[in-house]
């Protein structure tokens, strides 16, 4: 993994560079810019050091070169994007609070798909950390993502299972649901009654009411497919419960 992120950062230098170097020929400003018109000779050689020093696993002198460019910085977001970056290619945890650093101010100046990338991030490094999971679903929905958020909302309840909370891995397939359509969320009901038929400690009465919450939905989108799979997968998992769903099914 951290081979291939330091592939990253050292990519993401070189398109620094390159940023700089082109500002520097033209002698533009933008509003956008990540950085401040530089003159080329002083500042592009320290950029292919810092690429160099990151390749070749030199942390301190990387930190060192990167430290001495912060100031040609006006995005405050992209420099802690770039030095959660620069910590993370040397395994250093510290870059999880540069990353959260950088995704906070991007969400609050609106720029809500580098946001996004930040958390997908954080998730891919923090796979069980709900938080950033909980912070995904927000910005999918604000960008309007239903495929993403329907993916990360079912990232979520498989943690919520994990531990037997039905009460929240189900709050959040009903939100979900209002945000999205019955049809995207057919597959999250499924995993839910499944879930809850495995666990020998769950109520029958909560049991039989996410079986028919899937069922309605499963008919209702005449998805015959998933209907089958799901008797099937329930037949071999209890046939008590598999009696209940056909005889709910008839109804």
């Amino acid at each position: 993994m951290f081979d291939m992120h330091v592939k990253t950062v050292v990519e993401r230098v070189q398109t620094v560079i390159l940023r700089v170097g082109f500002e520097s020929i033209l002698k533009i400003e933008t509003k956008e810019s990540a950085m401040r018109q530089v003159p080329a000779d002083k500042y592009n050689i320290a950029w292919f050091k810092l690429a160099e020093f990151v390749a070749r696993g030199e942390k301190e002198r990387a930190l060192g070169i990167y430290r001495l460019l912060l100031h040609s910085f006006n995005d405050r977001a992209f420099s802690y994007q770039l030095e959660g970056d620069l910590l993370w290619s040397f395994s250093d945890e510290q870059a999880i609070d540069k990353y959260l650093a950088a995704a906070q101010l991007y969400f609050k100046e609106n720029r809500f798909n580098e946001a996004i990338a930040i958390y997908e991030l954080l998730v891919s490094l923090r796979p069980n950390h709900e938080q950033y999971i909980h912070q995904l679903i927000e910005l999918y929905q604000t960008v309007k993502n239903t495929q993403r958020l329907v993916a990360t909302t079912e990232n979520l309840c498989d943690l919520m299972l994990e531990r037997s909370d039905w009460v929240s891995a189900h709050q959040f397939i009903v939100r979900c649901e209002k945000i999205t359509s019955r049809e995207q969320c057919v597959p999250l009901y499924q995993k839910y009654a499944l879930a809850l038929i495995k666990d020998a400690q769950s109520p029958q009465h909560e049991v039989k009411k996410a079986i028919q919450s899937f069922l309605d939905r499963a008919i209702e989108d005449t998805q015959t497919a998933v209907l089958q799979q799901f008797l099937t997968t329930v037949e071999m998992i209890s046939k008590e419960y598999y009696q209940i769903a056909c005889g709910l099914l008839k109804k």
